[in-house]
C-alpha cells in the first residue's frame, strides 16, 4: 500500500515539470550555471535571503545532470517524495500502519506541497529536513539505534535548508521539556552538536542578514512582497494549505471552494481538537503552530511570513487529520477518506491542468520577444540588470537593456521599437522612471501584451 501511495505520489509531482522557469528559480539556475561552487554556496546567498544547502545542491545536481527546467526540479520532486514516505513512519511509529498509510495518502495529494515539490528552490528541501528531524527525535526520545545520530545530522540538514525552519526546534525542545524531561541531557548535546556543525556559516549569516534588512528598507513595496506581518498573511496560511497556489479574482467563489474543500478536515480535526491532548499528540500541535507563531512576531522586524514557507508544518497537519479519520466508525472513516482524497485531487488538479494556474510564462514571453526583434527594436525592464529569466530563455541578449541600469536614451533614440517589461515595476521602480524616458522621446504604446505572471509587455514605437 505505501508503495501505492508514493507512485502517485511520484506521478502527481512529474505532471507539467517542464513550466516556465519563474523568476527566482531562474536566478538561481542562472546563477548556479555560470558561477563557481565555493561562490554559489557563500556569496550568492547573501542577496538569496536563504542558508546555502539547497544552493549546493543545486549546483552539484546541475553540473551532473544539466540545467534544464525538468532536470533542475528533479530534487525537489526527490525530496517530496521522500517526505511522504517519512509521514508514513511517523504516523505508523507512533500511532498504527494505518495512520501511516492515511496520512501519507493525504500528503501525496496536498496541493501546496505538489506544488513546490516541483519547483528549483529549497521549501521542498526544507520540509524533507524537517519532517526527517522530527522522525529522528521520535527515535531519540525510544531509546532506539542511532537516534542521537540521525537527530544530530537531520537538524543539521535543517540549519541549512531554509531560515523558517528553525522555528521547528523551538518545538522540539519544548516537547521534551514537557514529556520526557529524561532525555533533556541528549537534547542540549545535539544542540550543541548541530549548532556546531552550522557555525561556519556565521561568517556568512551578519552580511547576510544586514542585506536582508537594507533591502527590506530600500525598496519600497518589498516588505509587503515577501511577506511582512498582518492579519491577511496570517489567515492566508490555512487557506493555501487546503487549497495550494490556486486562486480566483472571484473572491466569493474562492471562498466558496475554500469552504468545501476545507469541511471534510474540520470533521476529522474536531475529534482531535475534543480529546486531551496526550505526548503523541502534543508533538504535532507544537509542530504545526509554534513556526508560523513564532514567524509572525518575527515578521514585525524582518519580513518573512508567508504562507509558502510553511510546508514543513503539512505532515503535522495531515497526520493529526489521519488520526481523527480514525476516531470514527469504519463506515465513516472510509467516506471521510473518501473526501480528503476528493478535495486534495480537486485542488491539485486545477493546478496541475490548467495552465492558468502554472508558473510566470517567461519562457513564452522571451520566446516571443525574441522572435520579434531586428536592428531597430529594443527590450527593456523596469529593473537595474537584465532579469535571469531573459538570460535562461534568450540565446541573444544584444537588445536587451536594463531601463534602470544607467542611461540608456542614447540606445532608445537610436531605436524606433520598444518592447517594455513592467514586471516587478512596483518593487524596483516605484516612482515609474522608465515610462517617461520613453514619452520624452516620442514613443506611443500601441499594443500590450499579458503574458501569464510575468504581466504587461508593452509595445512602443516612434
Amino acid at each position: 500500500m505505501i508503495l501505492l501511495i508514493l507512485s502517485l505520489a511520484i506521478i502527481l509531482r512529474i505532471i507539467n515539470l517542464n513550466q516556465s522557469l519563474w523568476w527566482d528559480e531562474a536566478i538561481n539556475i542562472v546563477y548556479a550555471k555560470s558561477n563557481d561552487f565555493w561562490w554559489f554556496v557563500t556569496k550568492y546567498p547573501i542577496g538569496d535571503f536563504h542558508p546555502p544547502g539547497y544552493f549546493a545542491i543545486l549546483w552539484l545536481w546541475g553540473h551532473l545532470s544539466g540545467f534544464s527546467e525538468i532536470s533542475s526540479r528533479v530534487p525537489s520532486v526527490i525530496f517530496g517524495i521522500l517526505t511522504v514516505f517519512l509521514t508514513y513512519l511517523i504516523g505508523k511509529k507512533l500511532f498504527s500502519k494505518k495512520t501511516g498509510l492515511i496520512a501519507a495518502l493525504f500528503m501525496s495529494l496536498a496541493p501546496l506541497h505538489i506544488y513546490y515539490s516541483q519547483e528549483a528552490r529549497m521549501y521542498s528541501f526544507a520540509a524533507l529536513a524537517v519532517v526527517f528531524s522530527m522522525y529522528s527525535l521520535i527515535r531519540l526520545v525510544s531509546n532506539q539505534r542511532y537516534g542521537l545520530v540521525m537527530y544530530v545530522l537531520s537538524t543539521t540538514l535543517v540549519l541549512y535548508s531554509d531560515y523558517l525552519a528553525y522555528f521547528i526546534i523551538p518545538a522540539q525542545f519544548f516537547w521534551v521539556f514537557i514529556y520526557h524531561k529524561k532525555f533533556l541531557k541528549k537534547i542540549f548535546l545535539s544542540g550543541a552538536l548541530f549548532i556546531l556543525f552550522w557555525s561556519p556559516w556565521l561568517l556568512v549569516f551578519p552580511q547576510q542578514l544586514a542585506g536582508g534588512q537594507a533591502t527590506a528598507g530600500l525598496i519600497e513595496g518589498w516588505r509587503n512582497t515577501v511577506g511582512g506581518a498582518g492579519i491577511r498573511e496570517f489567515l492566508l496560511l490555512p487557506v493555501k494549505i487546503i487549497t495550494g497556489r490556486i486562486s480566483f479574482y472571484n473572491n466569493a467563489l474562492y471562498l466558496l471552494l475554500f469552504v468545501i474543500l476545507l469541511t471534510p478536515f474540520m470533521i476529522a480535526l474536531q475529534k482531535v481538537i475534543r480529546e486531551k491532548i496526550s505526548s503523541k499528540t502534543s508533538l504535532f500541535w507544537l509542530w504545526l503552530t509554534i513556526p508560523p507563531v513564532l514567524t509572525f512576531f518575527i515578521s514585525f522586524f524582518i519580513p518573512v511570513f508567508s504562507y509558502f514557507r510553511f510546508i514543513f508544518i503539512l505532515p503535522a497537519f495531515y497526520i493529526l487529520t489521519a488520526l481523527g479519520v480514525e476516531k470514527f466508525n469504519a463506515k465513516i472513516s472510509k467516506v471521510l477518506v473518501v473526501l480528503i482524497v476528493m478535495s486534495g485531487l480537486t485542488a491539485s488538479s486545477i493546478y496541475l491542468f490548467i495552465d492558468n494556474f502554472h508558473r510566470e510564462d517567461w519562457r513564452g514571453a522571451i520566446h516571443f520577444i525574441s522572435k520579434n526583434l531586428d536592428d531597430q527594436t529594443l527590450v527593456i525592464f523596469e529593473n537595474n540588470e537584465i532579469p535571469a529569466p531573459a538570460r535562461y530563455y534568450s540565446n541573444d541578449l544584444t537588445k536587451f537593456e536594463p531601463g534602470l541600469g544607467g542611461d540608456i536614451t542614447n540606445k532608445l533614440s537610436h531605436s524606433q521599437r520598444v518592447y517594455f517589461f513592467e514586471y516587478l515595476g512596483d518593487i524596483y521602480d516605484p516612482k515609474r522612471l522608465v515610462t517617461p524616458k520613453l514619452k520624452n522621446l516620442n514613443f506611443i504604446n500601441i499594443k500590450t501584451y499579458n503574458f501569464r505572471g510575468v504581466g504587461f509587455i508593452r509595445l512602443y514605437e516612434k
